[in-house]
């Protein structure tokens, strides 16, 4: 079975969905269940669509050869769910009876009946999951593992059918025919090719839908939670979930349940025990939104505040059927200026009350566990009942509600062979019972690691050794490993030019020699230590343990970049880079690692030099290293990197000393020039590698005040690229200043700090500007110096910022200096005067002829960053000046439509004022009026209103402002534009007059405004629906009566002003 056969069948289960979609739809009654039920379809849609995208996109299906092959085994889901879809499909169908008469289709799902057909989808959805992420290893074990369970629920579900309705009978009877032979269906599934044409604009919501989420962030972690719930027994964690306190919590309002507990008590595994019952409980109810966050020590760096926020709005998010219009907006406002929303903008309220539940491994737990895993000892069928029985109680009794440290008792036992060495083993462990305090716990944790480590070097010499490796690896990583790298970097020999095949080691020997120290997660494949707490122990004693590791790391990762097969340097298509990735496991790892183990080891390692004196090789590392898909439609990205790059701009990228030394001594040009026109000293002082800089500072063969092709120097890339208050950044500032303007280094010092302090967001711009005023007042001939060595628009404007404000600094103006000096950042002096509200410099600027049409690298004017920021002062300034307000962004939204998005009514006025096209539209044919009506800024619709904005101009998708607004349920803003004489009857493209929009989403309000105004209530929409009829199917009672009646209140015409 190939690609096309797996794409046919999910067109065609696709096609089932939609017409179960369809007379969803065309039901009556039931409105939560139907909602539902559709949501959760749509749902498993935008899975089908990906998947099926994911394997037209490969090359011929290659990359997903296992995965389809997966998809074609016995017991795989897309059968089974086409079953499930016939099935529902044959009980929704109205006969030709309920086809004449469209309110006699009543929801025919009993309650039982419903669930079934919930836990039968998201079975199948779950293993779809699975093929998305083209994980065939995990998606064949899953497919074994539930083809029984999901076969054996399937037929129930079919059953629980037949016995509800006794009408549907005959059609149930192919159904259950098709349950003993799946794969015959094959033939039916080609004839939903056509609907890959229809599905087009579902697939651009689908790919907008995702573009805005992976925008917030791209981080998921339903594979920690898969990982972790697996590793769960049987009934463990139910005490928690009986608790008082806790069912107090789930059925609260705005409550936080703190739950602290000693290290190794097991808090992750009851973590994800409570999300896998919130979920069961409440994942079908689209009003809960559940969202979880497992904290990595080693994931610092992609988990911090701003990050853990995004993806908590992101699961939130996501479980709705259509995103918020809050966070598509959002959205929209910011993806041309390159801005992500703020804490302001994620949060939305705060928890009040807090409960504290400590976490405790029951005994309970912990005997459930010991039972589960027992039988996994070597000498296990060796033991009696009882001896079984002293086990348990022994370590259940000596771990003190410590989870971790019954996992590592019991490990402890794999190598007791006799009953006397067992209950050897028991009376030594009730001599460790943990101690009522912290230290006391951790010691008795850090002895248990000892025991480990004892029973580790017990062990044959190869096994020894192989445990010591991998520990070693694992605990001096830089981030977490996967089985396939740790095997390819364990198979590595210094001296090697290829990988030996014959070499790897089996992930099952790599744990199991380790004594339970380690651990592999299945869903991420990532193999890692059991705990925090090792990790902490591992690095407190890596000097003993791990003496030369990070030499010895050093040499593995210089042995694999120096592999003969990257001797072909750079690869020169997005294509064969991403092969190379997937062909070569390490090179990922070792590329981005190598020189902060070589910072580390312990003495110089030749494999490091001669990979460095390797100009391919270098040029091929530099690009894995350099290359990012910023974005899924970023073509050619792999090519959007420096050129030229040397062994020597690699060392000082790392701030390898001892290897910016030795390249120096192999007289290595230290002035070599990237393609970008930087040399190793820009690379070493952009990143503070202070040895490096002094390094290749005492060669006297490098120019300080070299400048690359956007005219920035070395200091100004430490000046401009400084993200934490780091010691090293002061040192390379240091260094650089006094090799070019000796007796200055304090000031420039001081200015460092400040600037360092604005740039965490512990400085406003204004207390910034006032303290590097102070700074260089007390030495005025030090300004002009400074100009030469920082960015070039960064140095115009704050040297010139730092004047006070009441002082005449016309003479600052007659220098010479270039007003419209740019850098690679794009912003001129002006934007950056913009951007920091200096009205007094905005003014000098704009008196000495700065333009003000200058756009930066995204497009912008300092007039579109004004009205973005919302800065109404400056809005006026410019526009008194005669600034472009009719400049349009990439996506055709003009400053007023910006405007009118951001909500800000001073400066709509001001725009409009300033003659701004009040009908200017943007990629998707909308007007400002229209925009207006979509964020629901009553105030801004009546300005434009007044102004005479088109209340009859239409979107690329026919809709007119009174429709968007309908939509929205905005009551005042549909008042509004009544009263200005809008279309009452106006369709969008879905054939919806207004009236029936409104019955259809249930607003009562905007209902009764447009009766008031003589809509129509017979008006039919494109499938023949009338008001009543969308207002009825959809259960909206209130509407249905309003409809009926028939009785109108008299309409008042009147406007505010009477």
């Amino acid at each position: 079975m190939d690609a096309l056969s797996v794409t046919a069948s999910v067109i065609a289960v696709l096609q089932l969905s939609s017409n179960v979609v369809k007379y969803i739809n065309s039901a009556a009654g039931a409105t939560k269940e139907r909602k539902h039920l559709r949501e959760e379809l749509r749902a498993c849609e935008s899975i089908l669509l990906q998947l099926k995208d994911g394997i037209d996109d490969s090359e011929e299906g290659e990359a997903w050869s296992a995965t389809i092959a997966a998809l074609e085994s016995p017991g795989a889901p897309l059968g089974r769910l086409s079953v499930a879809l016939t099935s529902i499909e044959a009980k929704l169908q109205p006969n030709e009876k309920i086809k004449k008469v469209l309110a006699d289709l009543r929801w025919p799902f009993n309650e039982k009946e419903i669930k079934e057909i919930f836990s039968a989808i998201e079975r199948e959805k779950s293993l779809l999951g699975l093929a998305l992420a083209n994980n065939s290893r995990k998606l064949t074990q899953e497919i074994q593992r539930t083809s029984k369970h999901n076969q054996k629920q399937l037929t129930e579900l079919i059953e629980v059918m037949n016995r509800s309705s006794q009408e549907y009978e005959a059609r149930f009877l192919g159904v259950n025919d098709n349950l003993a032979n799946l794969q015959d269906s094959q033939a039916r599934l080609h004839d939903g090719l056509e609907t890959l044409h229809r599905s087009h604009n579902q697939r651009e919501l689908v790919e907008e839908r995702l573009t805005i989420l992976n925008w917030l962030t791209p981080i998921d972690y339903s594979a920690q939670q898969s990982d972790y719930i697996n590793w769960r027994q049987e009934g463990s964690g139910q005490w928690f979930l009986d608790s008082e306190m806790f069912k107090a919590w789930v059925e609260s309002d705005n409550q936080t349940l703190f739950c602290p507990g000693i290290p190794g008590a097991g808090k992750t595994i009851l973590t994800s025990i409570v999300v896998d019952d919130l979920t069961t409980r409440f994942g079908n109810d689209k009003s809960i939104g559940i969202a979880y966050i497992y904290c990595n020590f080693r994931r610092h760096d992609e988990q911090k505040a701003e990050h853990l926020l995004a993806s908590l709005l992101r699961q939130l998010a996501q479980g709705l059927s259509d995103l918020p219009d809050d966070l598509k907006l959002l959205y929209e406002n910011s993806k041309y200026s390159r801005i992500h929303p703020s804490y302001e903008e994620v949060l939305k309220d705060r928890f009040d009350e807090n409960n504290s539940l400590e976490i405790r491994a029951t005994k309970e737990d912990i005997e459930k566990y010991i039972d589960g895993h027992m039988g996994q000892l070597a000498a296990f069928d060796d033991w009696g009942l009882q001896l079984h029985d002293e086990i348990k109680a022994g370590i259940s009794d000596a771990v003190d509600g410590m989870f971790l440290l019954a996992h590592i008792y019991l490990q402890s036992f794999d190598d007791k062979t006799t009953t006397r060495a067992v209950r050897k083993a028991l009376r030594q462990l009730q001599k460790q019972t943990p101690g009522s305090n912290e230290d006391q716990k951790r010691d008795v944790l850090d002895q248990a690691y000892k025991d480990a480590m004892d029973r580790i070097k017990n062990q044959s010499p190869g096994f020894q050794k192989l445990a010591l490796v991998v520990l070693s690896w694992i605990t001096c990583a830089r981030r977490p490993l996967t089985t396939a790298e740790l095997q390819h970097a364990l198979a590595v020999e210094v001296g090697d030019t290829c990988l030996g095949e014959d070499n790897l080691e089996r992930i099952e020997r790599m744990v199991s020699v380790c004594a339970g120290l380690v651990t592999v997660d299945e869903n991420t494949n990532i193999i890692r230590l059991v705990h925090y707490t090792t990790q902490e122990y591992f690095e407190r004693r890596q000097k003993q343990l791990f003496v030369d590791a990070e030499t010895e790391i050093t040499q593995i990762c210089a042995t694999y970049l120096s592999f003969s097969v990257f001797e072909s340097g750079i690869c020169q298509t997005d294509t064969d880079f991403e092969e190379r990735l997937e062909s070569n496991t390490l090179y990922d790892y070792a590329v981005h690692n190598w020189g902060h183990h070589a910072c580390g080891a312990a003495k110089t390692c030749q494999q490091v030099i001669d990979f460095l004196l390797c100009d391919a090789k270098v040029e091929a590392a530099s690009q894995a290293l350099m290359a990012v898909e910023r974005v899924s439609f970023h073509s050619n990205y792999s090519q959007d990197i420096p050129r030229q790059v040397t062994g020597l701009h690699m060392a000082a990228y790392f701030g390898v000393e001892w290897a910016v030394k030795s390249l120096i001594d192999e007289q290595a040009n230290v002035d070599q020039k990237d393609s970008n026109g930087q040399t190793p000293l820009s690379w070493a002082a952009e990143r503070g590698h202070a040895a490096a800089v002094q390094l290749l500072l005492d060669t006297d063969r490098v120019d300080v005040d070299g400048q690359d092709k956007v005219g920035r120097t070395p200091l100004s890339w430490v000046t401009n690229e400084i993200r934490v208050a780091s010691q090293n950044y002061m040192i390379s500032f240091a260094d650089l200043i006094k090799n070019r303007y000796p007796g200055m280094i304090e000031t420039f010092k001081s200015f460092l700090v400040v600037l360092q302090a604005h740039q965490m967001g512990l400085l406003t711009n204004q207390t910034l500007h006032m303290m590097v005023a102070q700074i260089f007042n007390s030495d005025p001939d030090i300004i002009k110096g400074f100009t030469q060595l920082l960015p070039s628009s960064e140095a115009w404007y704050i040297s010139r910022s730092t004047v006070p404000e009441n002082e005449n600094v016309t003479m600052y103006f007659d220098d010479g200096a270039d007003i419209e000096a740019i850098d690679t950042a794009g912003p001129t002096p002006l934007c950056r005067a913009v951007e920091s509200e200096r009205e007094v410099i905005i003014g000098l600027l704009l008196s000495h002829g700065a333009e003000l049409e200058k756009k930066d690298n995204i497009g912008w004017t300092p007039l579109s960053w004004a009205t973005d920021r919302g800065l109404k002062p400056i809005v006026k300034v410019l526009l008194d000046k005669g600034a472009d307000f009719k400049i349009k962004g990439k996506d055709g939204v003009t400053l007023l439509s910006r405007a009118t998005g951001r909500g800000d009514k001073v400066i709509v006025k001001e725009l409009i004022n300033a003659g701004s096209d009040l009908e200017a539209k943007d990629s998707k044919g909308w007007t400002p009026l229209m925009r207006a009506a979509q964020v629901g800024n009553r105030a801004i619709v009546k300005l434009l209103l007044d102004a005479r904005a088109d209340v009859e101009a239409k979107s690329k998708d026919g809709w007119t402002p009174l429709v968007q607004a309908v939509h929205m349920g905005y009551e005042g803003i549909v008042k509004e534009l009544l009263h200005f004489g809008c279309d009452l009857e106006a369709k969008g493209i879905d054939g919806l007059t207004p009236l029936s929009r409104a019955a259809k989403m249930g607003y009562v309000a905007v209902v009764k405004q447009l009766l008031l105004f003589g809509a129509d209530v017979e008006a039919k929409d494109d499938d023949g629906l009338t008001p009543q009829l969308w207002a009825a199917k959809m259960g909206h009672e209130a509407i249905v009566e309003l409809l009926v009646c028939g009785d109108k209140p008299e309409r008042d015409l009147r406007d505010e002003n009477n």
